[in-house]
């Protein structure tokens, strides 16, 4: 049985699920970043320059793929087949397209003048940074009871279909959504941690996707996250995709608070899956899907209390009232 990682997976086209525009910018930005600030080897220094990456080319691909999807349907529009609302929906389609165009091509420009700029004494400054073979990162823990990581497991099935108990049982640590599974939901709960007190830090995924084939994967997203029932933690509305959590990116889904978790309140998520093509099941492989609460200790019964992490200690989470009319 194969599987296929998404982080392994980005920037392929044919495996990467991740690849939405706001994903792609990003991972656009963080090479900018790297370059910016003279981690490129020497080696791939002229590469990076020239915007010949596999990061730079998703972000032109994406621009190809709109303008040709906006030209196939202005096509359709001028041959007068379609008419009246379906018009109307196509033209919405056509404007759609036009902004993922100039929403990608703003960030490649932005991404060429960063890289430009740089490029200008880029070699001198690549060496005298340590870039490459001078230059050492190691990762080292971060520190005690900081970044410590709770599994979520399933509570409650309701929003599976009649096909997937067999697969899923309530106490797993992931869910499994076999491709072609119409649309569903699950409650996915943090276990009752007693012996510590804790303040939330953030929540990371692991999402494979098992033998991968054609057609669009389905769309799963977070649609609630909070703690003993309480106000949502996202600060949208809706569904947020689980790409924005995915275990490995250099930054973290940012929350509308960082409360404290104390038995016997747990860490509660509403996940949500659906066909990404309207009307169609999806067949591009079943999703397994992992969650976790990131947590910094603050008190453990058995071990004490020690300085937390700057994110987690009460001045740097002060607030100030505002008023709102």
């Amino acid at each position: 049985m194969s599987s296929t990682d998404y982080l392994s997976a980005a920037f392929n086209p044919a495996t990467d699920y991740l690849g939405a525009d706001d994903h792609v910018i990003n991972a656009l930005y963080e090479e900018d970043e790297a370059f910016v600030m003279g981690m490129v080897p020497d080696d791939q220094f002229g590469a990076a320059a020239a915007g010949q990456t596999a990061r730079v080319q998703a972000a032109i691909n994406n621009i190809q793929a709109a303008k040709m999807k906006a030209a196939g349907l202005q096509k359709a529009l001028a041959s007068g087949r379609v008419k009246g609302a379906a018009a109307a929906a196509v033209s919405a389609q056509v404007a759609q397209e036009a902004a993922r165009v100039a929403k990608l091509s703003q960030a490649v420009k932005t991404s060429q003048a960063r890289r430009a700029a740089k490029a200008a004494g880029g070699t001198l400054g690549a060496k005298v940074d340590g870039a490459g073979s001078l230059e050492y990162l190691v990762e080292a823990p971060p520190g005690v009871g900081r970044l410590d990581r709770i599994g979520f497991t399933i509570q409650n099935l309701g929003g599976l279909p009649v096909a997937a108990p067999a697969i899923n049982a309530v106490g797993d640590p992931q869910i499994v959504i076999n491709a072609g599974t119409g649309a569903g939901n699950c409650v996915m709960a943090t276990p009752q941690i007693s012996w510590a007190v804790v303040r939330i830090v953030g929540v990371e995924i692991t999402r494979t996707i098992n033998n991968p084939g054609g057609g669009a994967p389905d769309l799963v997203q977070i649609t609630n996250f909070n703690i003993g029932g309480g106000a949502d933690l996202l600060i949208q509305q809706g569904g947020v995709d689980l790409a924005y959590f995915a275990s490995g990116l250099t930054t973290k889904v940012g929350l509308r608070d960082f409360p404290i978790l104390r038995s016997p309140n747990q860490a509660f998520l509403n996940v949500a899956w659906a066909n990404s093509i309207a009307g169609a099941n999806t067949t591009a492989g079943d999703h397994i899907v992992g969650f976790d609460l990131i947590v910094d200790v603050l008190a453990d019964d058995n071990f004490g209390a020690h300085l937390p992490g700057a994110y987690a200690r009460t001045d740097s989470l002060i607030r100030r009232p505002v008023g709102r009319r």
